[in-house]
């Protein structure tokens, strides 16, 4: 964002108590409320703040600085000073398995919450029974490596479940996030997120292009520093602060998370035993 270099012209996009959107072209901006877990593109008040009772102007331009946010005549909000965070994730391999595990331990605790059910077989439940086939095609499709097949297998899952960001896109994003940040998944990572975003709604979308970027709020990223210090307890602290983000994104999210991990595990063994017997061959 150029906010560091100039002013940019911004319109309301939607409001919230304690969140407010801004649109400038096609990218989302963010503003929370103090106590609120940091996310991209965002910037948040040290202060709790109900945006619903600002007044903040609709239908025109505003103007947004480092000095704050006007409509061009009055100030809406003043900055006096600020701290930038870097949310990027920089996963290099694969996490071990023993983190899923933690992961559906918790998730298994966590009754009618979102759509985990699928892990332990329950899709009793209406959008988990009507996403479990598609999400299982989807993985499928992702062992393929083709992204015609994954493109078709997004198509399909994208946009679905209630909430303001779909189950369907929250559990895409955990996904997503387990992948290592390596040219091997760069293209798959990018089919995924292109797909669905252009299949759900704007903050989704908008959640769903950070991923593929790397970018990830406070939370998951506490989350994956948790795993590398391999402290079951001081992780599971981690997987309940994620757990509790929305009605149940936080725990679609960590389903995402869950599946992602296995398959991950899995197309890296299949890569090692692809160089042995490539090694026997040419040996």
């Amino acid at each position: 964002m150029e906010l560091q270099k100039n002013t940019i012209e911004v319109k309301m996009h939607s409001c919230f108590h304690s969140t407010w959107n801004a649109r400038r072209d096609q990218e989302l901006i963010t503003f929370l409320a103090g106590g609120k877990c940091l996310q991209p593109m965002s910037l948040r008040f040290e202060q709790p703040i109900d945006f619903q009772e600002c007044r903040i102007p609709t239908g025109r331009p505003l103007y947004l600085s480092l000095s704050g946010l006007s409509d061009g005549a009055e100030e809406i909000f003043q900055f006096t000073g600020f701290e930038v965070k870097d949310l990027k994730l920089n996963l290099k391999r694969p996490l071990e398995p023993e983190c899923a595990g933690w992961i559906r331990a918790f998730l298994k605790k966590q009754d009618e919450k979102g759509i985990h059910g699928i892990i332990e077989g329950n899709v009793n439940d209406r959008f988990t029974g009507y996403l479990e086939p598609r999400i299982q095609r989807f993985r499928a499709a992702v062992k393929t490596r083709d992204h015609e097949n994954i493109l078709n297998a997004v198509n399909q899952t994208a946009g679905c479940g209630p909430g303001l960001t779909p189950s369907s896109d929250d559990f895409l994003c955990g996904y997503i996030s387990v992948m290592p940040r390596t040219e091997a998944y760069a293209g798959i990572r990018k089919v995924i997120a292109d797909t669905a975003a252009a299949k759900t709604n704007d903050i989704s979308a908008s959640l769903l292009k950070h991923a593929e970027k790397g970018r990830f709020s406070e939370d998951i990223l506490e989350l994956f520093l948790g795993f590398k210090t391999k402290d079951r307890k001081k992780t599971e602290s981690f997987i309940r602060k994620v757990a509790d983000f929305g009605s149940s994104s936080g725990c679609d999210f960590l389903t995402g998370m869950y599946y992602g991990i296995l398959d991950a595990r899995e197309r890296k063994v299949e890569s090692i035993d692809q160089v042995g017997n490539q090694k026997k061959c040419l040996l």
